[in-house]
């Protein structure tokens, strides 16, 4: 399930993820100028949706652990999450997969 802008703003800027967003709709060399502004980050037209899935699932696992259907989980995603900051996409990484997760639970 993808993650949804209100669970997303619970860590990142809505600012931020209105950003991550316009990408979806940006030329090639748009992308690539967009990318130019971040250290190790690399899109596509589709790398937004890759990263609400992602960031969804660890949301998702968390939600499983906090509620009690399992005592815990592992999120194999792409992209990873773990080094992108608050407000900016960092060494492969779009969203903070677990200080959105963390920030939701």
């Amino acid at each position: 399930m993808p993650c949804t802008e209100d669970v997303l703003t619970l860590f990142h800027s809505a600012e931020f993820v209105r950003k991550i967003a316009l990408t979806e709709r940006m030329s090639r060399e748009e992308l690539e100028r967009f990318c130019d502004r971040y250290d190790s980050v690399y899109l596509c037209c589709e790398s937004y949706q890759c990263a609400l899935n992602a960031c969804g699932a660890v949301v998702e696992a968390t939600k499983a652990v906090i509620t009690g259907k399992c005592a815990g989980c592992v999120a194999l995603v792409r992209a990873p999450g773990h080094h992108a900051m608050k407000n900016e996409s960092n060494g492969f990484c779009i969203f903070n997969n677990v200080g959105v997760a963390a920030s939701y639970a």
